[in-house]
């Protein structure tokens, strides 16, 4: 190999590693303030944790676009986030695919079936397999409602208090609150929510 060839595929491997850096997301990249989503819920949730369905469709563009943000954070920045930004992130995206899935189902018809005799004709529980098939994008994969819960937050974090924290769009569900989790705050949030 030539002294030419030898540069110019060390200059080639230089400008390819450089690439692979900048493409790399950083932690900036992810608002985990989660700002889009505090002005949704600060909006469309009362005080009794009450949400306005129809008020978020009217202005559906800011919701879809939090659900957008969600879905666009990689397994290799979320790998690089501390472990109260990771669990701050999947409590809001839990809450925020919970509403989502009423959002489009929305008004919410009674099902068929022995179930849905069970629940009030509006309830989450009329979508058929709400909790296993309907997935959104997170953290790079697809993830259904019961696999935030159980296979991500419940086993990896074992924190107790996200019961208290993650909303299943449903009167026997916890209040789901009126601002975002903030990674910052997440153990005063966590508490609180438990009180």
């Amino acid at each position: 190999m030539n002294v030419k060839s030898k540069i110019f595929k060390t200059v080639n491997s230089l400008i390819v590693f450089c690439v692979i850096i900048v493409a790399q997301p950083s932690y900036a990249d992810f608002d985990h303030s989660h700002s889009l989503w505090n002005d949704i819920l600060g909006t469309h949730v009362n005080s009794k944790g009450r949400v306005d369905y129809k008020a978020i469709i009217s202005s559906r563009k800011s919701f879809d676009q939090y659900i957008q943000i969600v879905g666009s954070v990689s397994r290799v920045e979320y790998n690089a986030w501390t472990r109260d930004q990771q669990l701050s992130y999947w409590i809001n995206a839990y809450n925020a695919f919970a509403i989502k899935v009423i959002l489009d189902n929305y008004p919410i018809k009674q099902g068929k079936g022995v179930k849905a005799k069970f629940y009030p004709s509006n309830s989450i529980q009329q979508i058929p397999r709400v909790w296993d098939d309907v997935k959104n994008s997170a953290a790079g994969e697809h993830v259904a409602l019961n696999q935030i819960e159980h296979e991500i937050i419940r086993k990896k974090f074992k924190e107790p208090r996200i019961h208290f924290s993650i909303d299943c769009a449903s009167i026997g569900c916890p209040y789901i609150w009126d601002h975002a989790f903030d990674a910052s705050k997440l153990e005063e949030h966590l508490s609180a929510a438990a009180r």
